[in-house]
């Protein structure tokens, strides 16, 4: 693979709400439908609170499994057959599909404790300590400085 096609694959696995808006103008689709890594990660984060705050709130626990469902979308659009996985710049992306599939399982096991104790949660579960550890782990990992940054590769 020669640096430009690795150049428009690294691009391609950006999903920041900044590139998705990119995308839209260039598709001619609405702005309104661009929902960013970290915004959707922060949304999952309210909606954790939310019900451990004590709101009962099934609207909360699907916005919580939607998020995750955006998220596991936009990463199951990575061509990973493609990629070598000992490149260092492709190997991010391995680890964080990785960590992503962990924190998918993470949600689920909140959301079915939440489900049986009858859509509450606790600040002190272990569940919902480790939804949100995981939550502030993916936002600190930021593909734009470890992996665009490299290459120069802007927004514009």
């Amino acid at each position: 693979m020669d640096l430009e096609e690795k150049k428009a694959i690294l691009v391609a696995c950006d999903f920041s709400e900044w590139r998705g808006w990119e995308r839209a103008r260039r598709q001619g689709t609405s702005l309104s439908e661009v929902h960013g890594f970290g915004e959707i990660l922060f949304g999952i984060g309210g909606a954790v609170s939310y019900l451990a705050d004590g709101y009962e709130s099934e609207r909360s626990v699907e916005s919580l499994t939607l998020g995750y469902k955006s998220l596991s979308n936009y990463y199951a659009t990575i061509p990973f057959d493609q990629l070598d996985p000992s490149d260092e710049d492709f190997r991010f992306l391995f680890d964080y599909k990785k960590r992503l599939d962990e924190f998918g399982r993470t949600v689920d096991t909140f959301v079915e404790r939440v489900r049986v104790n009858g859509m509450k949660a606790s600040r002190d579960w272990p569940e919902y300590r480790e939804v949100r550890a995981m939550i502030h782990e993916l936002m600190a990992t930021n593909y734009r400085e470890t992996i665009l940054k490299k290459y120069d590769i802007r927004f514009s």
